[in-house]
């Protein structure tokens, strides 16, 4: 801060320092300071806009930090700015319009960002300019048409970005420039020929354009042949090809430059030897060799005056070396020829060694127009027959030869190889015409071929062959899968999920223009061939759901235009290579579910296009790097199941933050070990919806930031060691689905939002590992310091004591009005005889207490209250303890878990529809029958108006009614499994028999007074019984129905007058019994 306050200070010199942190907005107090310099430190964040109002400033360099944010477009009121440099940083948005006000600018460095938009036209008008250095950004549009005013630059360096449009005619104008990087681009048109006056030019880079024209015109034909880099698409099999026998680099799909892997054949190798001096004696003479394959296509060229990178010159001679794949059964020619400008033909001293394999030529040439042939050059055997050299079979065999070698295409039949069978399918039976003076046509049909023999085409789910197991003759861009360009060339092959089998030809890396490989959710097994990586234009590669182990190639890392790698789902092994993070055209890299292992390096953060990074379910280690937030359009970061430790991948404090990707969506890091805080700077990333962070070792509390996540949809902080309360800042976050806060510390009300929230599991349940356990009305799911949880019951549910007692006052209320209702409406004459039997003992129970309670006497309904008593007390026991509500004294079983890595809890009850319906059938077999009973009695008393008879009723049917609510809400609650339920029900009903078990009791013990209370209910059922005949008398030729007699008592013969006999009545009970 001190420093900020020296407002003399003109020359601020911070290079190299390890600074970390951000510009402070206070520099803006140092008015007087021209030169600003603090590159190759750890600066964040943006650059401050006090920064810009500086107007003495000359010099500002900050590359080599982590600075974030955009340019301002106050960048013109620098008006004495010179130096502006801020390369490899990770600024974006686009250069200001404004920057042409900087009128005195003489290096503008801003390569290694993340700039958009186009170049501003205002650049045109900054006379002073000599180094632009743009390159790798995202810059589009085309190249300002007036750049040609810029005659001081000496350095304009573009490349790799996405520029279109074509090479200015006016860049011909600046004469000072030394340097020219324009390739990877999307540039088209024809090369301007304007380039030759460009006098001072050293470096010139095209490669990698859709550039067209000649080159050798405008500089390895003129006097023009010192650059010392040349490099444009002049390779083999470059589409659009340019034409340079002079280029230091020719690039292109067939260039050895570009090749991964060993020659699958063998190396041709040209060594050419001149005398330097006559470079000096006649500089005018041009010496040209070339190498021509069998269809006299030029493979390798050459001369002595050729400034090429693999020249080497000592006093005396100069060297050139250069070697590329060939094939083993082709011919090959060497011509050699060398003319004057005058197309007068010169002699002069040059000698040679071609190698083919183990054959090698050695000569020394004196004569023009020399020429030889090296190889195999006779007739040989192929599938079987002899061909000759030039014939269309030889043609394709030593073209085959030359990708898979001569191997494997001509073993003997016991051991056919896939490559044999392939190339002798094409040889021998294919009737399709092709292009033989097109290697690549041969190659394309060849690969494809290859890969139905090779990965079992003929069980294929949709095969070539249609069923036959025969590969069909048609063009193979009309295969199933294959997609083909104008051009006949395979740009998509799509196999997914279509019984592929075997392994990955190497083979398939000839496919140079393939754009979309995808084969994933096969199985596939092997490693993944390294000549992949020959595949230049690749953009997705899917081979994820199959059984491939082995390394990932580190060549991956040199395919500049993929876009996607998805290798999930197989056995991958060793680490993820670094060379990975070079492809800066990256946007999906998914690498779940396989067995890598190490470490991420800060590197990651270089993948400044990535969107998608999955890297769960692996065996990964160290601290994750928060460069990897560097990508600015990242949505998905997936790194859940490894073991990952230290920090989240977030910026400690806003001090050291970088700009967060606004359009991460899902941010996932369960099952780890990071074991820091959460950051506070959790609340920039505002477009979050889903965060899972559980199961990890995190600590400290919940900050209240995260209640800025306004669209997050689904939280999970699990399984973590977070303490204190959780905030109320959390309310507002109305897009929540699901919260899963439990196996934590936390504690206090966690009733803080004010939506539902359909998944809501908190550490509500019993027992807790706090003395301050969270409390939780609205949660969805309970768990326990067990780890163990339950459907929680919501605020407005009752107890189940309340839910029995309840259902007994109703019962009872009801039972009292069916009475009333009874004895108001319905007269004595509207009861047939048939419902004039009371039957109460029966009723009541024979071997039941409950009987009594049609006694007079006060011991026997002593009996009955206490045996009630008994009964509803054991069984609100069971009630109580199967409470939700009153965790502190509930024995619920916790049957449900909430795991880690799943959204859903499962419940571990083994309880199905069989256990349920053993419960219903034993309540129907042991309670149903007594509450029937019950009704009866009751329906009964209502004749007689009898309050013994309907107490009988109401206590029976009571009881019976607990015992089945009981026995509900207790299986409900503690039953793990069906058998569970019927030990239960079981016991339960044990509860419901106790007033017989009481009976059996008195039986024993007390006899003599247990049978006279036995008989003193009977005689009130007779006394019932005779009430009710004597007031329902029939007349005396009225036949009273047997079937309407009490069904338990034989009556005798006697008469209905005289009923009330003593006598008779002790007959009737005699009788009885």
């Amino acid at each position: 801060d001190e420093l900020f306050d020296a407002r003399e200070l003109v020359y601020l010199e911070l290079s190299s320092n390890n600074l970390n942190g951000t510009i402070s907005s206070r520099i803006g107090n140092l008015q007087k300071m021209t030169y600003f310099s603090a590159p190759d430190n750890n600066l964040t964040g943006a650059i401050p806009e006090e920064f810009y109002g500086l107007q003495s400033l000359r010099t500002i360099h900050l590359d080599g930090n982590h600075l974030s944010g955009t340019l301002s477009t106050k960048i013109g009121r620098l008006s004495t700015l010179e130096y502006f440099t801020i390369s490899d940083n990770m600024i974006h948005g686009s250069i200001p319009t404004e920057i042409g006000d900087c009128s005195f600018l003489r290096h503008l460095w801003i390569k290694k960002n993340d700039i958009t938009g186009v170049i501003p036209l205002s650049i045109t008008s900054l006379t002073e300019l000599q180094q632009i250095w743009l390159h790798e950004n995202k810059l589009i549009g085309s190249i300002p048409a007036g750049i040609g005013a810029l005659s001081n630059l000496e350095e304009f360096l573009v490349a790799k970005n996405s520029l279109t449009g074509t090479i200015p005619e006016s860049i011909g104008k600046i004469t000072k420039l030394d340097i020219l990087w324009l390739d990877n681009n999307n540039i088209t048109g024809t090369i301007p020929p304007r380039l030759a006056d460009l006098s001072s030019l050293d470096e010139l880079r095209l490669e990698g354009n859709h550039l067209s024209g000649d080159i050798s015109s405008l500089f390895c034909e003129s006097s023009k042949t010192d650059l010392s880099l040349l490099s444009s698409d002049c390779g083999v099999g470059a589409d659009p090809q340019i034409t340079c026998t002079c280029c230091s680099e020719c690039h292109g799909p067939f260039s050895s430059n570009v090749r991964s892997g060993p020659c699958p054949s063998t190396e041709i190798e040209v060594e050419i030897k001149f005398d330097e001096s006559l470079k000096l004696v006649h500089p005018w003479l041009l010496g040209v060799w070339s190498l021509l394959d069998g269809r006299s296509n030029v493979i390798l060229q050459g001369g002595p005056y050729w400034n090429n990178l693999k020249t080497q010159c000592s006093e005396s001679e100069c060297v050139f070396r250069h070697h590329t794949c060939a094939s083993s059964s082709s011919c090959y020619a060497m011509k050699i020829s060398y003319e004057d400008e005058d197309n007068a033909l010169e002699s002069y001293d040059m000698s040679y060694i071609i190698s083919l394999g183990d054959e090698a030529v050695e000569n020394r040439v004196l004569d023009p127009d020399y020429s030889f042939n090296i190889g195999n050059c006779e007739s040989i055997e192929v599938c079987g027959e002899e061909v000759d050299i030039g014939s269309n079979e030889r043609i394709i065999f030593d073209s085959l030869v030359k990708v898979s070698g001569q191997e494997v295409l001509t073993r003997k039949a016991e051991e056919q190889s896939s490559q044999y069978n392939a190339a002798c399918w094409m040889i021998k039976n294919d009737t399709m015409k092709i292009d033989y003076s097109n290697e690549y046509y041969i190659v394309q049909r060849y690969v494809a071929a290859l890969m139905f023999y090779t990965l079992d085409g003929a069980s294929w789910t949709n095969s070539w062959s249609n069923g036959t197991g025969y590969l069909p003759y048609n063009h193979e861009c009309e295969w199933n899968g294959i997609t083909c360009n104008e051009q006949d060339f395979i740009i998509n092959i799509n196999l997914a999920g279509n019984n592929l089998k075997g392994e990955l030809v190497r083979e398939l890396g000839e496919l140079i223009f393939i754009d979309v490989l995808n084969l994933e959710s096969n199985a596939l097994e092997g490693s993944i061939p390294l000549e992949i990586s020959n595949i230049w234009s690749l953009e997705v590669m899917k081979l994820g759901s199959n059984m491939i182990d082995g390394r990932i190639p580190t060549v991956i890392g040199t395919m500049s235009k993929l876009k996607v790698l998805d290798l999930h789902s197989n056995t991958l092994s060793s680490t993820i290579p670094v060379e990975l993070y070079n492809i800066n055209t990256l946007e999906v890299l998914n690498v779940t579910r396989n067995s890598l292992v190490g470490s991420i390096t800060s590197e990651v953060g270089k993948l400044s296009s990535l969107k998608k990074l999955d890297l769960s379910s692996n065996f990964l280690t160290g601290s994750m790097p928060a460069e990897i937030m560097r990508a600015p359009d990242l949505t998905e970061l997936i790194l859940s199941s490894n073991e990952f430790t230290g920090r989240i991948p977030l910026p400690s404090s806003s001090f050291d933050i970088f700009e967060h990707p606004k359009s991460l969506e899902k941010f996932i890091i369960s099952d780890n070990k990071f074991e820091s805080t959460i950051s506070k700077t959790i609340g920039n990333l505002t477009g979050i919806q889903q965060l899972f962070f559980d199961n990890n070792d995190l600590t400290g509390s919940i900050p209240a930031e995260l209640g800025e996540l306004v669209n997050l949809q689904q939280l999970s902080l699990s399984y973590n060691a977070l303490k204190g309360d959780i905030p109320k800042s959390m309310a507002n976050m109305n897009n929540l689905s699901l919260v899963h806060f439990h196996g934590n510390d936390l504690n206090g009300n966690a009733d803080v939002f004010l939506n539902v929230i359909e998944n809501f599991v908190t550490d509500c349940g019993r027992p807790s590992s706090t003395n301050d356990p969270v409390i939780c009305k609205t949660c969805s799911i309970c768990c326990n310091s067990e780890e163990m949880c339950q459907q929680n019951e919501q605020s407005s549910a009752l107890p189940p004591i309340t839910i029995g007692l309840g259902s007994v006052a109703a019962v009872t209320v009801l039972l009292l009005m069916i009475a009333f209702v009874r004895a108001r409406f319905f007269s004595k004459e509207e009861i047939s005889f048939k419902q004039q039997n009371l039957n109460a003992l029966q009723l009541c129970g024979k071997d039941s207490v409950y009987q009594f309670v049609l006694c007079r006497s006060i011991a026997g309904r002593i009996v009955v209250v206490f045996t009630i008593l008994a009964q509803i007390l054991i069984f609100f026991q069971f009630l109580r303890v199967s409470s939700v509500s009153d965790k502190d004294n509930s024995d619920r079983i916790y049957t449900m878990r909430c795991p880690s890595n799943k959204t859903d809890c499962e419940d571990e009850a083994d309880v199905s529809w069989s256990g349920w319906v053993a419960f219903v059938i034993m309540m129907i077999s042991f309670v149903l029958i007594d509450i029937i009973k019950g009704f009866r009695l009751m329906y009964k008393a209502t004749r007689l108006i009898s309050i013994r008879c309907f107490l009988g009723g109401v206590i029976l049917t009571i009881v019976s009614l607990v015992a089945l609510i009981t026995t509900a809400y207790y299986n409900e609650a503690i039953a793990l499994s069906d058998r569970d339920i019927i030990v239960n029900s079981v016991i339960l009903l044990f509860v419901n028999d106790i007033d017989e078990k009481l009976f059996a009791l008195l039986h024993f013990i007390v006899p003599e007074w247990l049978d006279s209370m036995h008989n003193e209910a009977l005689e009130f059922e007779f006394e019932q019984n005779d009430f009710l005949l004597s007031r329902n008398k029939p007349s005396r030729n009225e036949q009273i129905p047997k079937e309407s007699l009490p069904g338990d008592v034989d009556f005798p013969d006697i008469d209905l007058d005289v009923q009330n006999d003593k006598s008779e009545l002790d007959g009737l009970v005699e009788s009885s019994e």
